[in-house]
């Protein structure tokens, strides 16, 4: 073991960086364009979608960090600790990213950095044949934290979450395992297509109809999707055929996403999206706007979703472009779809799993 350098980043996680021995005549790629970063997947989500779409803290982490230094990132899953630990000494990666707990019974000496708060570990191991490289990744971890880039992914993905009562969440992973099956190649060939999570489409799904082809509303949705007969019109599909509306629910939504600004990054851009899903993307603007005014985020949606609600009083509706809006309504339809992901993505058929383990301390 050569040495250990370690540093606590952010509320709600731990990241330690990591120098391995060196391998003899070790040969790391060039750094000139590329970061090469080997991933150990754990139970959560490091990747999600057919078209591998990043998400999670520590993607969102190596992204800004590529970004910064204007490197493209690519990726190389491994499937233990130890071929993590191989890729780097060997050379073949500039960084490995992993469960802090699996490497540390590979390195000697190695230990958790300051814990600022509970509940995930994560390390960043990096050759000693890549010293300048260490010390760099060290002197961004550190600036990030004192910018605040830290504390704000931290909140983003480990902030509070929409829960569901026991009895919802009871009925939900008993639909999960009953009737999910058999739409389930539906939503991932809408994913596809449309390059929209299919665990994103069959929670939207299951709040709309609870999977049920034959739903109707009082207001006049029906079918899978629970589109209303314009929607369904302008997508060119028959609403009561569960695999035409799949269809053109993922392509509804992907549009959503496509017109919001190119600024708006995920997860803010879905979550703002499927509030445009409910209440129409005239309403969302209309609440973007209420939210700037009130000197809120308008591109992020825990700022949004303060702004939706107050379109109901006469104050701010009389204001807005698009009038009147039931805000309390998408406030409610993004957390409950949220929480139906949620649990597909922990709980549901073939999840994909997460570099972010949860540990108590």
């Amino acid at each position: 073991m050569a040495h250990v350098r370690m540093l606590g980043i952010a509320a709600a996680v731990f990241a330690s960086l990591l120098t391995c021995d060196p391998a003899s005549d070790a040969v790391a790629p060039p750094l000139d364009r590329t970061l090469v970063v080997a991933v150990l997947r754990a139970p959560g989500a490091w990747f999600t979608g057919a078209a591998r779409a990043s998400s999670g803290f520590q993607d969102d982490l190596v992204a800004q960090y590529g970004s910064a230094r204007g490197l493209a990132i690519r990726v190389v899953d491994v499937d233990s600790a130890d071929e993590l630990a191989a890729k780097v000494k060997t050379g073949e990666a500039h960084i490995g990213i992993g469960d802090a707990r699996m490497t540390r019974n590979l390195f000697a000496g190695f230990d958790v950095a300051l814990a600022i708060a509970p509940p995930f570990d994560l390390a960043w191991v990096v050759s000693p044949n890549l010293r300048t490289l260490g010390d760099d990744v060290d002197r961004y971890l550190v600036a990030a934290r004192a910018d605040g880039v830290l504390a704000r992914l931290a909140e983003r993905y480990f902030g509070p979450r929409p829960r569901l009562d026991p009895i919802d969440a009871a009925a939900f992973r008993e639909r999960t395992a009953t009737v999910l099956p058999r739409y389930q190649r539906w939503f991932e060939e809408a994913e596809a297509a449309a390059g929209v999570d299919w665990r994103v489409l069959a929670a939207i799904a299951y709040q709309e109809s609870q999977w049920d082809p034959a739903a109707t509303s009082p207001t006049g949705v029906r079918g899978f999707m629970q589109l209303t007969e314009d929607t369904a019109q302008r997508l060119g599909i028959d609403r009561l055929d569960p695999y035409a509306a799949i269809q053109g629910a993922a392509r509804y939504l992907a549009s959503i996403k496509a017109k919001l600004p190119a600024r708006i990054a995920e997860p803010d851009r879905t979550l703002l999206a499927l509030a445009a899903y409910n209440i129409g993307a005239g309403h969302l603007e209309d609440a973007r706007i209420v939210a700037q005014r009130n000197k809120l985020d308008p591109d992020r949606w825990d700022d949004v979703r303060q702004a939706l609600p107050l379109l109901a009083l006469p104050e701010h509706y009389e204001n807005a472009r698009n009038g009147y809006a039931r805000g309390g309504m998408p406030v409610a339809f993004v957390d409950r779809v949220r929480a139906y992901h949620d649990l597909l993505v922990h709980h549901g058929p073939q999840p994909e799993p997460p570099i972010l383990v949860a540990e108590t301390r």
